[in-house]
């Protein structure tokens, strides 16, 4: 899909910045793809979850005049934190949506990750930021997509897509389908 949708000023790497990225001017959006259902729920204390966030500051600081994103897409669905209690009983994961937004309480976030074993860099970053540039800087930049299992409406996006670009090539359906599943 990524490679579909692919602007003429973009380029796709595979396995460079997580599983693959986009870059545009000025701009990366690295994707981690994970089929996890079979493993449970995930966490902000997951290992994966906090290897994704400290990946993505990684990129961040190797890449400072670009703005970077992160896209965690996963099959598993979004768990209860055991050792915190959000606002509202959200999880970690879904509260991080909310407090991403203007106005919203930043701190209890920032109480769990802070004491998370990330890089000094970023603990400082944690410890220290004020709440816009914790929303600004880490939670308006990472995404978290829990839940995809269902890939039926991804691979009738995909046909779709691959029907319509092998028409502006002259192709057939057929031969479209065929670009699939080489």
């Amino acid at each position: 899909m990524a490679w579909i949708d692919l602007r003429p000023e973009e380029t796709l790497y595979l396995e460079v910045a997580e599983d693959y990225a986009v870059v545009a001017t000025g701009a990366v959006t690295a994707v981690q793809v994970k089929d996890t259902a079979a493993s449970g729920s995930v966490t902000l204390n997951s290992k994966s979850v906090k290897a994704a966030i400290q990946s993505f500051w990684n990129l961040q600081r190797a890449n400072p005049a670009m703005v970077v994103r992160l896209r965690y897409l996963t099959t598993s669905s979004v768990g209860t934190e055991n050792t915190q209690v959000f606002p509202q009983n959200l999880p970690g994961l879904h509260y991080w949506r909310h407090a991403a937004r203007e106005h919203c309480n930043v701190e209890p976030l920032r109480g769990l990750l802070a004491n998370l074993p990330f890089s000094d860099d970023l603990t400082a970053f944690l410890r220290d930021a004020a709440e816009e540039e914790i929303r600004e800087g880490l939670l308006r930049r990472i995404s978290w997509d829990c839940g995809t299992e269902d890939s039926t409406p991804l691979d009738r996006s995909i046909r779709d897509r691959l029907a319509y670009l092998g028409e502006r090539f002259h192709s057939s359906p057929s031969d479209s389908e065929r670009a699939r599943y080489p």
